[in-house]
């Protein structure tokens, strides 16, 4: 603000100078607009600067004055002011008028030249034009390369102003290369206790968590965690953001215990700093909720998203973003629940709320599609799950094309439909499509690659196929316990699926053996109140009873009858098909 205030005071200068030689009411007119303007800026008002200061550009464009270096120092200190006001438009309206102008004053190859440019491209970038924004960057990198090299501040920040653009743009292989670039930049220059650093470190982090890549996600988190401390404390917003992506890695990873606890150091450092009915605060509680859903909690995730839902709309109202973010968590729980045409309700709230504010060509819009698809496909309602699938299909495919990760993740939810209603020809090829494209971007050994590899046997069992199906589990066993251990959600998931191949190929000792495999290592994690080891009990019922051992079939049955009842009630369809089991094992028994 001093530099600007200098800069106005100079445009002043020039301006009396100006209206001295002229002698014209022109000139008199600008300097008091001028003056009027200085006051509004020193004193902190900045809606009058606007005003005088708009004013005063329209009047000098109708004047005899040329428009020259001060043109340029004013009209550019304006710019400034209408960017802090949030209003980019009128910001890049000016820069743009001015852009020409500084060429023709300082040549293309001047740092004034570089600046205006970077000004645009972060115009840009406020508005959400990436696309553009990333050219505009790349005009203004070279230049500052020209002028000061690679080892320069001007240089890093370009670089910084890029990454950010491509992360937003969901490229988060190109953005992590600028991140890293930047960070090696600032480190040389000022070291690794500079706040730029730690914020860039916590982006940097987050383009490997977007690439599921949550190890190195974590690493980068946990420096971020140490520099903050350092630099103000525990009792710090930064320390908040970071608990709370931390929370979220662990819990992608299987690592319930660590995630939970990250969750709520993230929950206790919000409500020390901001209290308990601020926006932050519901942020973290979601972070929770969604730890909860993941584990299989379903009674506390319900609670808390609940409560996170009503901080928003006591604040926000609505019709707003954060609002509909927690409701729809909210939603997950009851879909989770089973109770379906709650979630159905639900989603289609955050719909109509998503496609006010972002309109339907926007991914959190696409989500909602998938979100409402799903429970739609679990009542029955399939034509049009299919249908609400196939739309957020094409609008994933417009923003980001075919060979993205939200694309094949969509193909993926089509081929399951397909699976699951015994069109297993369909369900192969998308899921081929599916494992191609994330074969390409990540490689074999990634958790989205396995969890395709899945489903792909999964369809292929159905198909009768089940040596093809036997190989894809038995691979999928080996990489996972390569990856990411024995204890992991993914490995029991493989152990289950290899167990239900078994199982229909009538090879039931096996199945129990792996079905038991997987009990054990969730027992020793989880305990067995939770819906996988309901599902197990479910499954092993299965197998004793078509072995004629209806004792143990009971035994299993009244498991898992017991803990579906505790966590959904008795009017759950998961306790009715338990129910139905236990029923005929008492009849054949």
């Amino acid at each position: 603000m001093r530099k600007l205030i200098t800069s106005i005071v100079l445009t002043i200068l020039c301006l009396f100078t100006h209206a001295q030689a002229s002698s014209t009411t022109e000139g008199d007119s600008l300097l008091f607009l001028a003056n009027k303007y200085v006051e509004s800026v020193q004193s902190g008002k900045n809606d009058d600067a606007i005003s005088y200061g708009s004013q005063l550009i329209n009047k000098w464009n109708n004047s005899p004055y040329e428009k020259d270096s001060v043109y340029y120092m004013y009209a550019y200190g304006l710019s400034k002011l209408y960017y802090s006001a949030g209003n980019y438009e009128q910001s890049l309206q000016l820069k743009n008028e001015m852009l020409p102008l500084v060429k023709n004053i300082y040549g293309r190859q001047h740092p004034d030249y570089a600046v205006i440019l970077n000004d645009i491209a972060l115009c840009y970038s406020n508005l959400h034009d990436y696309s553009h924004a990333i050219l505009i960057n790349n005009k203004a990198l070279e230049i500052w390369k020209d002028i000061c090299g690679t080892n320069h501040p001007y240089y890093a920040t370009s670089i910084c102003n890029l990454a950010y653009c491509y992360y937003n743009l969901n490229n988060y292989l190109e953005a992590s290369r600028l991140y890293k670039e930047f960070l090696e930049i600032w480190k040389s220059l000022y070291g690794k206790s500079h706040p730029d650093y730690v914020n860039n470190l916590i982006y940097l982090a987050s383009c490997y968590d977007e690439l599921a890549n949550y190890s190195e996600a974590i690493k980068h988190y946990e420096e971020a965690l140490e520099i903050t401390k350092k630099l103000y404390g525990i009792q710090h917003p930064n320390n908040s953001t970071i608990f709370n992506n931390l929370a979220n890695c662990y819990c992608e990873l299987g690592q319930y215990m660590e995630s939970i606890q990250y969750a709520k150091k993230a929950l206790d450092n919000t409500k020390y700093i901001y209290g308990t009915s601020h926006p932050y605060y519901a942020t973290s509680l979601s972070t929770l909720a969604t730890c909860y859903l993941k584990m299989g909690e379903y009674i506390e995730a319900l609670r808390t998203s609940q409560e996170a839902v009503e901080i928003n709309k006591e604040k926000y109202g609505t019709n707003h973003a954060d609002y509909a973010s927690s409701l729809n968590i909210l939603a997950s729980c009851y879909s989770a629940m089973g109770k379906y045409s709650e979630a159905i309700r639900l989603n289609k709230e955050v719909l109509e709320i998503r496609e006010q504010i972002f309109g339907k060509n926007n991914s959190v819009y696409a989500t909602s599609l998938n979100n409402l698809s799903t429970c739609h496909f679990e009542l029955g309602n399939y034509t049009e799950a299919i249908r609400l699938e196939e739309e957020a299909l094409v609008i994933v495919k417009n923003l980001y094309g075919k060979n993205h990760l939200k694309y094949a993740k969509n193909l993926n939810n089509l081929a399951s439909y397909y699976s699951q209603l015994g069109n297993y020809a369909e369900a192969i090829r998308l899921n081929n499509e599916a494992l191609e494209i994330v074969g390409t971007l990540y490689g074999c050994p990634h958790p989205n690659y396995i969890m395709l590899l899945g489903n792909l046997a999964s369809s292929y069992s159905g198909i009768g196929n089940y040596k093809e199906a036997l190989r894809l589990n038995n691979d999928i066993i080996k990489t996972t316990k390569e990856l990411f251990g024995i204890h992991h959600p993914t490995y029991v998931t493989a152990l289950c699926n290899l167990a239900s191949c078994y199982s229909e190929m009538g090879n039931f000792q096996e199945a129990i053996r792996l079905n038991n495999e997987a009990l054990k290592i969730l027992k020793d994690k989880e305990g067995t109140n939770n819906s996988n080891c309901a599902t197990i009990f479910d499954n092993l019922s299965v197998c004793y009873s078509s072995l004629g051992d209806f004792s143990k079939a009971i035994h299993m049955n009244r498991e898992a009858l017991s803990i579906w009842k505790g966590i959904f009630g008795t009017s759950h369809p998961c306790y009715a098909k338990s129910l139905n089991n236990l029923t005929q094992d008492y009849y054949c028994f």
